[in-house]
């Protein structure tokens, strides 16, 4: 098998009043499940695609579609305009409940099943009808495509209803196959019409990250997924941060060195200069090539998108509570890794709905092993770049001050007179080092920059401090939902540091 799953989310609404004859519901049923299992070849998808239904879960057609996710295999996620007890027990305009007694019984059987993978309410308005408007705009944000299944010659839609749901999906450029239901010579009958077909792209990874082939179920659990792209993501990362730094050296030690060779060439002649200007050239472009083998590997990029994705992967795996992941949304991620994303938050809802162990041997891991290592990671980072960046300053420093001198030194043996041949001297050498000092000076403070430094030691630092109050904050938590909402902050602030880091040297050159 060969790439990564990756989710397709396919949005559902339908009619309330599907049905005049309850008899007709299981052929109906049938006759869904037959044509959503036509939809993953229809639609292009590959054998690496999975669909998440994601709907709400009223009397009619919302009832036959999660019966039918059932059966198909799919996780499926409810979105409610209301919490479960509230929504259950709701009353319409006419002041008909929505909800008989039954039906009531047979939602919350539903909603129990395990292919339910979320239960969310997606508004806190007021007023009744803005709640429903309020949860079809979510469905149709987050889906893929919609598909509808209503009664055939219906009335006029109403606010928050089916039709409105199309005509916002038709706004945003959603596909949308739309299921008429019929009764024909006494059988249900499906007609369907597609808007915007063509709209549909299926899911794929960014060009950055096309990973190798691999033994990950197509619906894994989300601890293998993270594990899958922290291993591979971390290994390219590890390859092109390699690659980066050494072509960034190549590049500067090859024009310095030329610089070098140049200003000498200037003071000698005979058969030598033939020789210098030779391999001053030869300097000048094996750092040119480089320079433009690096720009077009995008090594720069690679590093940058591999080294993401395995912080999304590391801290997907190392956050172990039943929760939405929702600060993988509210982050700016650049959009190609969107999908990465998707298909994470959908594993995770699902396999965390059975979690190991209760909340205080969950925190004490999460505390040990992500706070413990990114401590550890951030500490020495910011050591390891104070370093580097003292080292680089050192060479700035000298080569500045050197450079100083021997142009001084230059001027003052002319006022002061210096014997010809003392003069000569000192104008080879010294011309020589007023040259060469100041490339030597600015490859210093480039290969800082390049390198991101001072940015480093200021941002690590940052960190260092966050995490070890955050440490103290999380070991006093005295409730499971106070745990996970400040490890969803801790996860919101590290992720939040790399799509930083990311956009710093997503673009980075050796200037």
């Amino acid at each position: 098998m060969s790439g990564l799953p990756l989710v397709v989310q396919l949005g559902f609404a339908g009619s309330r009043e599907l049905l005049d004859d309850p008899g007709f519901e299981d052929a109906v049923e049938r006759q869904l499940v037959a044509r959503l299992q036509r939809l993953p070849s229809e639609l292009g998808l590959s054998d690496r695609h999975f669909i998440c239904g994601i709907s709400q879960v009223a009397i009619g057609a919302d009832t036959i579609f999660t019966r039918a996710c059932g059966k198909l295999g799919w996780p499926q996620r409810i979105f409610l305009p209301q919490p479960v007890d509230a929504y259950l027990s709701g009353v319409g305009a006419d002041q008909k409940p929505d909800f008989a007694e039954e039906q009531r019984a047979v939602a919350r059987e539903l909603l129990g099943r395990d292919q339910v993978i979320q239960i969310r309410v997606v508004s806190d308005a007021p007023d009744r009808t803005e709640r429903f408007i309020d949860t079809n705009l979510e469905l149709v944000r987050v889906s893929d495509l919609v598909v509808c299944l209503v009664r055939a010659g219906g009335g006029p839609g109403k606010p928050g209803g089916t039709q409105a749901l199309i005509e916002h999906a038709a706004h945003r450029g959603r596909p949308v196959l739309l299921l008429a239901l019929s009764i024909e010579s006494g059988a249900p009958v499906l007609r369907e019409e597609w808007s915007q077909r063509a709209a549909f792209a299926p899911p794929c990874l960014p060009g950055e990250l096309v990973a190798p082939p691999t033994t990950l179920a197509v619906l894994p659990s989300a601890g293998d997924y993270c594990v899958e792209l922290q291993n591979y993501s971390g290994r390219a990362a590890e390859a092109k941060q390699s690659l980066f730094k050494v072509a960034a050296g190549i590049i500067i030690v090859t024009h310095v060195l030329a610089t070098l060779i140049a200003a000498a060439a200037l003071r000698l002649h005979g058969g030598i200069l033939p020789i210098l200007l030779g391999v001053e050239l030869s300097l000048l472009v094996i750092g040119f090539l480089t320079h433009q083998a690096l720009h077009h590997s995008k090594a720069a990029r690679i590093w940058a998108m591999s080294r993401l994705v395995a912080e999304v992967g590391r801290s997907g795996q190392a956050l172990q509570a039943r929760v939405y992941l929702s600060h993988l949304f509210s982050l700016p991620f650049p959009q190609e890794i969107r999908p990465l994303l998707r298909t994470l938050s959908i594993l995770h809802l699902r396999s965390s709905r059975h979690l190991a162990g209760t909340w205080e041997k969950r925190r004490a891991a999460y505390v040990k092993a992500r706070i413990g290592e990114q401590l550890e990671f951030y500490r020495a980072g910011r050591a390891r770049a104070a370093r580097w960046s003292k080292i680089a300053g050192i060479c700035f420093g000298v080569a500045s001050v050197l450079a100083i001198v021997s142009t001084g030194s230059k001027l003052a043996s002319g006022w002061l007179g210096a014997p010809p041949a003392l003069e000569a001297l000192l104008a080879t050498w010294l011309g020589t080092a007023a040259i060469v000092l100041p490339v030597i000076a600015v490859a210093a403070v480039s290969l800082a920059a390049s390198f991101g430094l001072d940015a480093r030691i200021h941002t690590y630092g940052e960190m260092d401090r966050f995490l070890a109050t955050r440490q103290e904050h999380l070991k006093a938590a005295t409730s499971e939902r106070a745990f996970v909402a400040l490890a969803l902050e801790t996860e919101a602030r590290l992720l939040g540091e790399n799509v930083g880091w990311y956009y710093r040297h997503a673009f980075a050159k050796v200037t």
